[in-house]
């Protein structure tokens, strides 16, 4: 889902520029969020905004009582739900968010606590990591019911992570899978995540502008050569052209 929408998202800001306009970020490396509510900040932020802007504040945001402050975060994610589609899988997905939202606000002197704790024997480094891993869980859990296409089978799912390893579609087992497919995704993967690291240390598209004119075509041939050797040419719709 992050590949699909982040891409064609920079797709759409790389041809803005072309012709001389500059888009939002609509994506700022939401996996290394920390937290729920940091993921939302990094997350579809051209939507996220939005709803923070013309539906969240003017209900009172957060400067009311706790109460109406979950009220209107539950409002916002449920709104946000049937904004993708008019089904439960969507309701759901939106729902799971805002308890888990919910949930961080509600703990937020308990976990201030238990860090303060664990700080005495941890690393702060040790401690982040552990925060991104926890949220990357329970975000990619609450993907389940937005990538299926009905809660019979996002069930299913859940049922099959506790029951051993079984895929939900038929006719697709592990043997369909080559070898060199899973390692060549998991080479792509790590060096994502690894653009990832780097853009936390230094702007990429200014640092790859200040290097010497031979360097800067070196990559952007490169580039041009993944895309025509790796691209998927088939006639396939991201899976955001239906929202």
């Amino acid at each position: 889902i992050y590949c699909d929408f982040s891409g064609y998202s920079d797709i759409a800001r790389g041809s803005a520029r072309v012709m001389g306009f500059k888009l939002m970020l609509n994506f700022d490396r939401p996996y290394f969020a920390e937290s729920i509510a940091d993921f939302w900040r990094r997350w579809h932020i051209s939507l996220s905004t939005w709803f923070r802007d013309y539906i969240y504040f003017p209900l009172g945001g957060s400067r009311v009582n706790k109460g109406k402050v979950y009220r209107n975060l539950s409002l916002v994610f449920m709104i946000s739900g049937l904004w993708h589609g008019a089904s439960w899988t969507f309701i759901i997905w939106g729902a799971l968010h805002a308890v888990a939202q919910i949930t961080g606000l509600w703990s937020a002197k308990i976990q201030f606590v238990i860090g303060n704790f664990f700080r005495k024997f941890l690393a702060c480094e040790v401690i982040k990591v552990v925060n991104i891993f926890v949220t990357f869980f329970i975000v990619t859990f609450i993907w389940i019911f937005f990538r299926s296409e009905d809660v019979t089978q996002a069930l299913k799912v859940l049922h099959n992570m506790f029951t051993g390893l079984s895929l939900v579609h038929p006719g697709i087992s592990l043997g369909s899978f080559k070898t060199f497919d899973i390692l060549l995704s998991f080479m792509l993967i790590l060096c994502m995540e690894l653009i990832h690291v780097a853009q936390s240390y230094v702007n990429i598209n200014e640092y790859i502008s200040g290097r010497p004119t031979v360097v800067r075509w070196l990559i952007y041939y490169s580039a041009i050569l993944l895309v025509l050797f790796m691209g998927k040419y088939s006639q396939q719709e991201f899976i955001y052209f239906q929202f």
